[in-house]
C-alpha cells in the first residue's frame, strides 16, 4: 500500500554547548518548501533542555540552524528544562506548547509568535493544582483506578504539594465552534479541553470545574498491552 524510505538522521548534536548531548522530539511546521523544526536540545554539562531551531528545504536539507536556543530556560517554572515542543498556526499566530520542568513539577507552557523567530512566553497553561487538592474530585468522577495510582505515585515522589503532572499538549490547528481545543494528558489518559482564550487556562476555578467533569473529556484510553502504564500525545 505504501513504501517507507529510511533517510537517516536529519539533525545531530553539535559543538554548541546547549545541544552537545542530544537533539530530539521536534515540533515541525511546513511552509511551502520550508520545514521549520523546533527541537529539544540537551547539554552535556548540566543535562538540561532548551529548544533549538533549524530550517530545512526539500525537506531534509538543512539551510539554517541557530547556534543558540530559540526558547531559553529563563523562567523559574522551567529552570530544569524546556522540553518536547508542539506547534500549530491558528489564523495569523503560531502557538508553541512545551513541557516546562522545574526539577519537581512538569507543566504545560505556551509561547506565541507571528514570524516563527520572535517568541513571547505566555506562562503556564496547565492546572496549577496539586494532586492533593484534586484527588477527591478525580475519585468522585468514577475514573479508572489508575488515576488514583498516579496521585499516590507522584505524591510519594514529590510530596503533597506536587502539581498535576501534565505533558504532551497538542493544539488543534483551527478553532472548533469558535473555541480553542487542546489535547493534554492528566495521567493515564488523553483528554481535550475547550476554551475561549488562554487566560481561562490560568484560572483555578476554570480547571476545578473542568476536572469535576473530566470523564466527559477523555478522548483516548489505553487498550493494548504496550500501553499498560499510560498513553500520551508524544
Amino acid at each position: 500500500m505504501f513504501k517507507v524510505e529510511e533517510l537517516g538522521p536529519i539533525l545531530k548534536p553539535t559543538d554548541n554547548l546547549f545541544e552537545n548531548k542530544a537533539v530530539l522530539n521536534p515540533a515541525v511546521y511546513q511552509d511551502g518548501n520550508n520545514v521549520h523544526i523546533f527541537y529539544r536540545a540537551i547539554d552535556e554539562d548540566e543535562d538540561k533542555s532548551r529548544i533549538g531551531y533549524a530550517r530545512l528545504e526539500g525537506p531534509t536539507n538543512v539551510v539554517e540552524r541557530w547556534s543558540k536556543p530559540i526558547i531559553e530556560r529563563d523562567a523559574i517554572y522551567e529552570v530544569m528544562g524546556c522540553e518536547d515542543p508542539r506547534i500549530v498556526k491558528i489564523e495569523d499566530t503560531f502557538y508553541l506548547t512545551y513541557t516546562a520542568h522545574d526539577g519537581k513539577n512538569a507543566v504545560i507552557a505556551l509561547a506565541e509568535s507571528k514570524d516563527l523567530k520572535n517568541w513571547i512566553k505566555e506562562g503556564i497553561i496547565s492546572p496549577q493544582l496539586t494532586y492533593d487538592e484534586v484527588g477527591e474530585i478525580l475519585r468522585e468522577e468514577h475514573l479508572k483506578d489508575q488515576y488514583a495510582m498516579f496521585e499516590s505515585f507522584y505524591e510519594e515522589f514529590g510530596g503533597k504539594d506536587i502539581l498535576l503532572w501534565e505533558k504532551d499538549a497538542v493544539m488543534f490547528p483551527e478553532k472548533i465552534n469558535n473555541k480553542f481545543a487542546l489535547l493534554h494528558r492528566v495521567l493515564p489518559d488523553i483528554q481535550v479541553v475547550y476554551f475561549d482564550n488562554f487566560e481561562q487556562l490560568k484560572s483555578r476555578d476554570f480547571w476545578i470545574d473542568y476536572l469535576n467533569h473530566l470523564n466527559e473529556f477523555v478522548v483516548l484510553e489505553n487498550r493494548y498491552w504496550f500501553e499498560t502504564r499510560h498513553i500520551g500525545g508524544g
